[in-house]
């Protein structure tokens, strides 16, 4: 089932891959803002995480973080990322950052 998230995700796939390749490199990306998602929905919160592997995604409570985490898997953009989950994060303002969750075994929580 498709979500009306989906298409903002998928104009943004070049940015996507990026953080998670800066994340992949360094453990944590920098930030990509992602305001213009507004125009999809209407929200009090846009606070998000989703836990997304090539084995699928998990921890996404709310839609448009659902979303992310279906688009990056239908999307394909963990092929090159095998053993490692990433957590996004999308902050209140509208910032979405990638980090490493775990890498083969490892985990990187700073939790």
């Amino acid at each position: 089932m498709t979500s009306k998230y989906d298409i903002f995700w998928i104009c943004n796939l070049k940015q996507i891959l990026a953080l998670l390749e800066e994340a992949y490199a360094v453990g944590e990306s920098g930030s990509l803002d992602v305001s213009e998602i507004k125009r999809y929905g209407n929200r009090e919160n846009w606070s998000g995480t989703v836990v997304v592997s090539q084995q699928g995604h998990e921890k996404a409570g709310m839609a448009h973080a659902r979303s992310l985490g279906n688009v990056i898997l239908d999307q394909g953009l963990l092929e090159e990322f095998s053993g490692t989950k990433f957590r996004l994060s999308i902050s209140k303002y509208l910032h979405l950052k990638a980090r490493i969750e775990t890498r083969e075994g490892q985990n990187h929580d700073s939790r």
